[in-house]
């Protein structure tokens, strides 16, 4: 599930060409620079062997979820529901891989 958390940072970087909303500056620049985030630590929990660093891409996800609102734009359909939707994968994904492999009780610790 690590690398669905790089394929949707890849996606949110080319996602404003593809969708057609490179003209709608801050939903440009969140999805590029938060992609290439979301990429990096991907490829960092799956280079050093840190599950635990899918934590960062929890956060990243809820923030992609709340941006189309707190920056304005969520009258676009097509941006809106690009950021919903990778953002809910990317932090349910990364969620899961946090909790993979561990046992019930460590997981109910930890909330």
């Amino acid at each position: 599930m690590i690398w669905a958390s790089l394929l949707i940072g890849i996606w949110l970087v080319l996602s404003p060409y593809i969708l057609g909303f490179v003209s709608i500056t801050a939903a440009f620049w969140n999805a590029v620079i938060f992609g290439v985030i979301a990429g990096i630590i991907a490829l960092w929990s799956v280079l050093k062997k840190r599950r635990d660093a899918s934590w960062l891409n929890v956060v990243v996800g809820i923030y992609l979820v709340l941006v189309p609102f707190s920056y304005g734009f969520s009258g676009n359909t097509v941006t809106l529901w690009n950021f919903l939707i990778t953002g809910g994968i990317l932090a349910i994904t990364s969620y899961l891989v946090t909790t993979k492999g561990r046992p019930r009780s460590q997981v109910q610790q930890h909330h």
